[in-house]
């Protein structure tokens, strides 16, 4: 994949800024489908921490 962008577009410099726009469009789209955990999630992983075995 390399070999053909330094092909079709001249160097490895030029293909930078495509590879820079694609990074900021996943970090964009990541964040965007990011939910926060629902409090029932929450609220479970809170109370198996309190409940440990008494020795």
């Amino acid at each position: 994949m390399a070999g053909a962008a330094k092909d079709l577009l001249g160097g490895y410099v030029n293909v930078f800024p495509y590879v820079a726009v694609l990074s900021v469009f996943g970090i964009v789209v990541a964040f965007i489908l990011l939910r926060p955990p629902t409090p029932a999630a929450a609220k479970a992983v809170s109370v198996s921490e309190t409940k440990k075995p008494s020795i």
